[in-house]
């Protein structure tokens, strides 16, 4: 370290404006590429800890990437999102979104409803019995859960597994966090490339799932990938606040 700094020092006193050439340089090709960021990738260089952006990992692995969808994250401070208030959010959820501004961009199709929830079986086990979901106990919400889990086909059993977290308990009918997906059809702001369109019909949702009524202990946070990184101005604007102060410093440190 000694060395390079003793190599760097010598070159400033010998060539000076050269020195500051080549930072000026360096400064300026890394602006540029700064402004590249669009065509990155931005989630690989975040955290896998992050419960978002493994929510949308787990989601692009399950639909894939075409589908516009949001993911609703759903959590609950006893440890268990697979109960009577679990339900009772996932429902309350549901219902705002239906209601919503964005209600008429919510894409049902025969084979897919607009809204999946990790707890799907319930609903389900429970509209076949004639049951209302809403009105179970914990203890009926995970024999209703297990029963259904345990009649649907396999592939169908696994996709909704895999909505849980790794370190859920499906067979035991626990988890501290589930997923909820909210398919929109958003094709037509897509072909007009109408971006503010697409964060709008998001936005709406994003916004109605945060202030939906939902039982004490529950939280749900909606997001996509476009609402995270809407802010491109900002980030670009950071990056170059960023450089000119490293110029900056570049040339104090020289002079």
């Amino acid at each position: 370290m000694n060395r390079i700094v003793k190599l760097l020092g010598s070159a400033v006193v010998r060539t000076p404006w050269a020195v500051v050439g080549v930072a000026l340089l360096i400064t300026a090709v890394l602006g540029y590429f700064s402004g590249q960021q669009k065509q990155v990738d931005f989630t690989e260089g975040f955290s896998p800890d992050n419960p978002q952006l493994r929510a949308l990992e787990r989601s692009g692995e399950l639909f894939g990437e075409a589908q516009s969808f949001m993911q609703v994250l759903v959590s609950s401070d006893g440890g268990d999102v697979i109960s009577a208030d679990g339900v009772a959010a996932a429902a309350a959820i549901e219902q705002a979104v239906r209601a919503s501004g964005a209600a008429d961009r919510l894409a049902d199709r025969p084979d897919q409803p607009a809204v999946i929830a990790d707890l799907a079986p319930v609903f389900q086990g429970a509209a076949l019995s004639g049951t209302d979901p809403t009105q179970l106990d914990d203890a009926g919400v995970d024999a209703l859960y297990l029963q259904a889990m345990s009649q649907m086909p396999a592939q169908q059993a696994d996709l909704l597994a895999a909505m849980l977290p790794a370190d859920a308990d499906p067979d035991a009918a626990r988890s501290d966090s589930g997923l909820m997906l909210v398919f929109l059809d958003l094709a037509d702001l897509q072909e007009d490339d109408d971006f503010e369109g697409v964060i709008e019909a998001q936005r709406v949702v994003a916004d109605t799932v945060a202030e939906a009524d939902l039982p004490p202990g529950i939280s749900a946070a909606a997001f996509s990938v476009d609402l995270l990184f809407e802010d491109d101005g900002a980030f670009e604007a950071e990056i170059a606040r960023l450089f000119s102060l490293a110029a900056l410093v570049i040339m104090i440190i020289l002079a």
